[in-house]
């Protein structure tokens, strides 16, 4: 994390003119009662990276990132895995043992008072428009707020506010029609010519939290997937709520 944190240092300094944050005031008592998980909007594969250094800078606890095993790849995959990642297959729709183990992991890993990041949103939007929530990860910490932890849960909205997006050339591509490419260890060697260019300014935005032990009380007359489908549109609510317009996004309107 200390080899990441000063890489990262470089990285930022040599693509972004700032990086800025704010809400931290929102979280710095509640994280002394209550596991945090953030809940980002997903525009960018910098989303995680930033998240994670700007908590590591403000002392607060780098959570565990779940992601997909798209980004497993060698030599990548291990040192993600060291910032913090855990990987999980895209769906478990047709696996039922391997939703249940992963469940359990996830479980675990809150009874443990770990700070965890997800993207409700599954993958990453290519309009800037937040993309409808998926349920699944939402449905397995509702399940584990149910069972017995020795903290409660808070949910944290994040938005992510750019003034260029380092994936711009391929999403354009992807609207035009062109199919997703998959990720390959050559993207990371290809992507260096980024520092060449200005990406602007970054902001980074954390919303109202949600305490999930009470929340969950508020709606127990309701069934699991019925929570997860509210708790999904109320977090796309509170993370739109924390959205930063920059004055790109003005003269691009």
């Amino acid at each position: 994390v200390r080899v990441l944190s000063r890489l990262l240092t470089w990285f930022w300094n040599r693509i972004y003119e700032r990086v800025e944050i704010e809400g931290l005031d929102r979280i710095d008592e509640l994280a002394l009662t209550h596991t945090l998980v953030y809940a980002p909007s997903h525009r960018s594969h910098l989303d995680y990276l930033l998240l994670s250094y700007l908590l590591y800078y403000k002392n607060f606890m780098i959570p565990h990132i779940a992601a997909g095993d798209n980004l497993n790849l060698p030599v990548l995959g291990g040192i993600l895995r060291r910032g913090g990642a855990f990987f999980m297959r895209r769906t478990f729709r047709d696996d039922p043992l391997y939703a249940a183990i992963f469940e359990e992991y996830l479980y675990q890993v809150y009874r443990r008072g770990h700070s965890v990041e997800f993207f409700p949103e599954g993958g990453r939007s290519r309009t800037g428009r937040l993309l409808p929530a998926r349920y699944g990860l939402l449905k397995m910490t509702l399940s584990a707020q149910s069972r017995v932890l020795n903290r409660p849960l808070a949910i944290i909205p994040v938005y992510f506010g750019y003034e260029k997006l380092v994936e711009a050339a391929s999403y354009l591509s992807e609207l035009r029609g062109a199919s997703k490419r998959r990720e390959s260890l050559g993207d990371v060697f290809r992507n260096l010519r980024l520092i060449q260019q200005n990406f602007g300014t970054v902001r980074v935005n954390l919303g109202v939290p949600l305490e999930l032990d009470q929340w969950q009380a508020d709606h127990q007359h309701l069934s699991l997937d019925e929570q997860s489908a509210i708790l999904g549109r109320e977090i796309s609510v509170r993370t739109n709520d924390a959205a930063h317009v920059n004055a790109i996004n003005l003269v691009s309107l």
